[in-house]
């Protein structure tokens, strides 16, 4: 943030680099291409298609942005910030902004601007928007997918936009998709460019003097290897010889996860109270048997509890299904003082009802070991603080397992051989709320959420081994 000097002192460090840039420019500007983003090649149909184009209601184009989903889109929070679902409109499957042969136009139903986004700096600069209507997907509308990895310096990546393709802002920006080839540098030679505001969240790129990303590129993405890996915030000032700044993919997982779409994960229960307050998560094994963690339902009985399935809201959604529980199983070695045999199985009354949002989800019975890459999902905090109430709809993240040794390291002598741990960042991880949960590799469970505080604090979260419990398992949800 920009609370480490005066305003006053980074206003005139800031000016100073301006006004000395600005000197540059004016002495090279003979020697500057002019047909860039600024500096682009023109894309042809069909090349980046999970490019859309933000609109303002007079439909003049605004910012960039990514389809990653159905209904989804991901794009920059300042150019949604102050803006309502029927003040703005997304146009996919063109790569000209007025004409071409495919343009479609999509209504917004939903904007979520990242809960930390101010205005007046460029950090938790994320916004997702949700159109109401799904995305047909075609040769020229396809969604990208999201790297989760932190990216170092010197990778080869690719901006794209509709922005200005000169330095002077009185121009109207391009009436054709641009791209331009570009490469990652170090945060620390970002900071000596840009200023204190460049933070470790941040990533940067620089081309060359005359090239990169201007005023109508806010939003797009920053791709590598056909996957998304930043989101354009720092689009000023335009190709000057100043880095472009980048914020990277959403912080939103659980802590900080992905809004899922109906269907994407149909094994998953919301284990509820009798009030039908959200208590844990757990996973679909059979038509009578949901799989969860002990310290869930320990002390509880039958009568107190419910399950849900067939939808991805707590709260609303189409298709939620409520079934009276008739069994618990509780491992007979679990303790409330650690987390060993952290295993229960749940008997409903009646069976489930399979469908494209209700399906069971298979035992992996191998063990897993470190460097597997799987998908953690739930309902629980979305921040680090537990004074939040869970996240409304169904979340997920990747992440990779790790050693037991490594976990040990970090979390203690607790854990034990027959638990998995899983790490991905700071920042991203399971939570109160996810407890119960599955996590999964190639459509099947290898673990049950065991572990979930701290939350994302640059520890391992903490898993049962399926492996561990997989007969165990098998004989407590037989009818």
């Amino acid at each position: 943030m920009i609370f480490l000097q005066s305003e006053t002192s980074i206003q005139s460090k800031m000016l100073h680099k301006i006004l000395t840039v600005l000197f540059l420019g004016a002495v090279l500007a003979n020697a500057l291409p002019d047909r860039r983003i600024v500096g682009g090649y023109e894309a042809t149909e069909g090349q980046y298609p999970w490019m859309i184009s933000l609109r303002r209601a007079s439909m003049s184009h605004r910012c960039g942005g990514s389809i990653i989903g159905p209904h989804w889109v991901l794009t920059a929070a300042h150019c949604t910030q102050g803006q309502t679902p029927t003040t703005m409109f997304i146009v996919v499957g063109s790569i000209l902004l007025n004409g071409g042969a495919n343009p479609i136009t999509h209504t917004v139903d939903r904007i979520t601007n990242h809960e930390q986004y101010h205005g007046d700096v460029f950090a938790f600069d994320v916004a997702t928007v949700r159109v109401r209507n799904p995305f047909v997907y075609t040769s020229l509308v396809q969604p990208i997918r999201m790297n989760p990895n932190f990216i170092g310096s010197g990778v080869s990546a690719l901006a794209m936009g509709w922005g200005l393709t000169t330095q002077n802002r009185t121009d109207s920006g391009s009436n054709i998709l641009l791209w331009h080839p570009t490469s990652t540098i170090n945060n620390a030679d970002c900071v000596r460019q840009l200023g204190s505001w460049i933070l470790p969240q941040h990533l940067c790129t620089f081309s060359r003097l005359g090239q990169g990303i201007c005023n109508g590129d806010s939003g797009g993405p920053l791709v590598v290897n056909n996957e998304v890996v930043g989101i354009a915030t720092a689009v000023i000032p335009c190709a000057r010889g100043w880095p472009d700044g980048w914020d990277p993919l959403p912080n939103r997982r659980i802590v900080g996860g992905y809004e899922a779409e109906e269907g994407q994960y149909p094994w998953m229960v919301s284990l509820r109270f009798a009030n039908m307050a959200h208590l844990c998560g757990g996973s679909i094994l059979s038509e009578h048997w949901a799989l969860s963690a002990a310290h869930c339902t320990i002390d509880q009985v039958p009568g107190v509890m419910t399950v849900v399935v067939g939808s991805i809201h707590i709260h609303g959604g189409a298709n939620p299904i409520t079934h009276a529980v008739e069994i618990i199983h509780n491992h007979e070695l679990y303790h409330d003082d650690y987390f060993a045999y952290d295993v229960c199985t749940i008997r409903v009354r009646d069976p489930f009802v399979y469908s494209p949002y209700v399906q069971p989800i298979r035992l992996n019975p191998n063990f897993i070991g470190a460097g597997v890459s799987a998908l953690a999902m739930g309902w629980g905090l979305t921040t680090q603080n537990r004074t939040d109430n869970g996240s409304n709809i169904l979340l997920w993240h990747p992440t990779s397992t790790i050693t037991n040794a490594d976990c040990v390291s970090q979390l203690g002598s607790w854990i034990l051989p027959q638990h998995l741990c899983s790490f991905s960042r700071l920042g991203q991880g399971i939570c109160n709320g996810d407890s119960g949960g599955p996590l999964v590799v190639n459509n099947e469970v290898v673990g049950i959420a065991t572990a979930v505080i701290p939350c994302a604090r640059g520890w391992p979260d903490g898993w049962d081994r399926i492996s561990t419990f997989h007969s165990w398992i098998v004989a407590h949800s037989s009818d």
